[in-house]
């Protein structure tokens, strides 16, 4: 704890804080995070379980030429598909949690209007609203579909690099002056195969009653996950 702790030293800043997928998934993080700070403000930024089910698939599949088809993790116990019952994952954090602390927000909505989403965060957690920060249209990750020895060569070695201090530091500089990573078009790209019709009814149908749920909690549907 101290270390972990250690890792947001004081700098007068308004907030502080940090990231990652896995408190969301794994059951016992909130209570965790409850117990850590009861005044903790947590935000979960939902991605349409489909889409995020299979870009994960292809993330995953990077360097692995061996990996099954993705229709053979279309189930319920899949991890690339269980990470996309959201609603059951909220619910553990508004068991320890006040409600006003918790904040749900749509993925898609990033592109559709970078400043607005960006604004509605900065709002949630007590701090300017009105900054645009530098990286706002920037792209951070995109997964590619690439041959097995272009893929090995590029993800089990040469991002390697990136944990050399000043090689990421060379590589963050040169995406910020060239605009090497920006998103031009307003959506997020991919270079992976589409999702086949058949494969997507499958989840569809595992989605279905736990999308409703979360609608309800959320007062609305998300229409970009009825298209």
């Amino acid at each position: 704890m101290d270390w972990y702790l250690g890792q947001f030293p004081e700098t007068g800043r308004s907030a502080r804080g940090e990231l990652s997928v896995d408190y969301m998934y794994y059951p016992e993080v909130a209570g965790q995070i409850a117990a850590l700070n009861p005044a903790m403000r947590v935000l979960f930024i939902l991605r349409n379980p489909i889409e995020r089910a299979y870009s994960a698939y292809w993330m995953n599949r990077r360097g692995k030429s061996d990996m099954p088809a993705f229709a053979e993790f279309i189930r319920p116990d899949s991890d690339f598909v269980a990470r996309g019952f959201y609603w059951r994952q909220i619910e553990r954090f508004l068991a320890v949690l006040p409600r006003k602390q918790i904040k749900v927000m749509v993925y898609e909505d990033i592109a559709a209007n970078p400043q607005a989403f960006v604004s509605s965060v900065y709002e949630f957690i007590g701090v300017a609203s009105a900054f645009a920060p530098p990286s706002l249209r920037q792209q951070v990750g995109e997964t590619k579909a690439l041959p097995p020895m272009i893929s090995t060569l590029l993800y089990r070695q040469l991002t390697r690099l990136l944990h050399v201090p000043a090689i990421l530091a060379v590589w963050r500089a040169t995406k910020r002056t060239t605009g090497l990573k920006q998103v031009r078009s307003g959506s997020p790209t991919h270079a992976y195969p589409s999702l086949g019709p058949d494969e997507r009814r499958r989840l569809e149908s595992i989605y279905h009653d736990e999308n409703e749920r979360l609608f309800e909690f959320l007062g609305s549907r998300i229409p970009s996950w009825d298209e």
